[in-house]
């Protein structure tokens, strides 16, 4: 029998009893849908996590204050005068590899623009900073250095500051009070978005360090000029462990802690985190693979319930056949051919469904989704398989009927 014949009389068979057929159908329908749903939220998943450690930066490091095996209340943002200008300055000059060092000193301020008001923290810093979270600025440009070195009144803001304090108007060459101080608007940052973390990185106000310290702070006399943050950037991201250790050691140095004695600070290496999140995100963009595909097997279970019910309803059908001359090839082939004409239907109404149901999670909670062509395809091809699979066991039992005792069967 040509294969035509073989899909023509499937397709027959399976009409003639429609309320099966769809029923059968419809434990693979719902796999391939989760198939291709689950493959679409987790590649869009891990591609956003991939934007974020992106933006951390692979050859980044952050010094920060207070030891990273503090318990209790005693944490790194309670530990601010562990870390100082001087040991940004040693982490420059002293460590083989640095590119770039930028010390933030952090200050919450309330930002007035009018009688607009908004609620912040001013990031104290140097030029490098720009440089160290591959920042640009949408509009003006950074203070220069020798606004850095005077401290001068200038500042950039992040777009969520723009957003609040001057709708509809021009920031450029504006004037905001950062508290009590009148500081001039030269510049609005790129917009970033959420971090890694889940904070608003527009959300922010950058102006020199001196200015900050001076004006903000009022630490301007102190002899060690204190910070919050110092961030690290190696000329070669393979060379971020070594940085690692060898600013570990300098600052160990530096701040006279004995060989039994805990670190006043740490160094955390974002690439590690980046890393840590991705195979995460892999891992469970797999671990939902594998439920979904479990799930096209037991679909498959069903079909061959359905199949072998569907050969004890037909026994006589098939020594009908046997008995006009339909060979034993025949009849398993026409089984076998139904089988996988009810899972690719399924798995190709389960790959609409999929990816209406991705859209959906896509539109109304906002998650990135992504859905890749290839599982698409292994999931049709899959579903077919799976019709071989289990469609073969009714084919042959259907196929092994005795012309006689079918044609004797009620």
């Amino acid at each position: 029998m040509s294969a035509f014949l073989l899909l023509r009389e499937a397709l027959r068979a399976l009409a003639r009893q429609k309320l099966r057929s769809s029923l059968s159908t419809l434990g693979i329908v719902i796999s391939v849908a989760a198939v291709v749903a689950m493959q679409a939220v987790g590649a869009g998943a891990s591609a956003r996590i991939s934007e974020q450690m992106a933006g951390l930066g692979t050859n980044r490091l952050v010094v920060f204050p207070g030891s990273m095996r503090t318990f209790g209340a005693r944490t790194s943002a309670a530990l601010s005068s562990s870390l100082s200008e001087q040991d940004a300055d040693a982490i420059r000059t002293e460590v083989r590899g640095v590119r770039h060092v930028a010390p933030v000193l952090r200050v919450p301020t309330q930002v007035i623009a009018g009688n607009q008001n908004w609620p912040t923290t001013v990031h104290g810093t140097t030029l490098e900073y720009l440089a160290v979270q591959s920042w640009k600025t949408r509009e003006g440009t950074a203070w220069d250095s020798g606004a850095e070195a005077r401290g001068a009144k200038q500042c950039l803001l992040g777009q969520t500051i723009v957003d609040q304090l001057f709708i509809g108007k021009d920031p450029m060459g504006a004037v905001v009070r950062l508290g009590q101080v009148p500081c001039e608007v030269i510049g609005v940052l790129d917009r970033k978005g959420q971090g890694a973390r889940g904070e608003d990185q527009d959300d922010i106000v950058l102006m020199p360090l001196a200015a900050a310290r001076a004006r903000l702070s009022g630490e301007s006399r102190a002899r060690v000029k204190t910070v919050n943050l110092i961030y690290v950037t190696a000329a070669r991201p393979e060379d971020t462990s070594r940085l690692e250790r060898e600013i570990t050691v300098l600052l160990r140095q530096r701040h006279a802690i004995g060989a039994d004695d805990e670190d006043d600070f740490g160094v955390r290496n974002l690439a590690e985190i980046a890393q840590a999140a991705q195979s995460t995100a892999t891992t469970v963009k797999v671990l939902l693979l594998v439920i979904a595909l479990i799930s096209l097997v037991v679909g498959g279970i069903g079909i061959m319930n359905i199949m072998l019910v569907s050969v004890t309803e037909r026994t006589r059908e098939i020594g009908i056949r046997l008995a006009l001359g339909a060979t034993a090839t025949d009849v398993l082939l026409q089984f076998l051919v139904e089988a996988v004409v009810l899972t690719a239907i399924g798995g190709a109404i389960g790959v609409a469904l999929g990816a209406a149901a991705a859209r959906a999670v896509h539109s109304l909670m906002g998650w990135n989704t992504a859905l890749d062509p290839k599982v698409v395809v292994v999931a049709v091809c899959f579903s077919a398989l799976v019709g071989v699979v289990f469609g073969l066991l009714p084919s042959i039992r259907a196929a092994r009927l005795d012309p006689i005792e079918a044609l004797r069967h009620e």
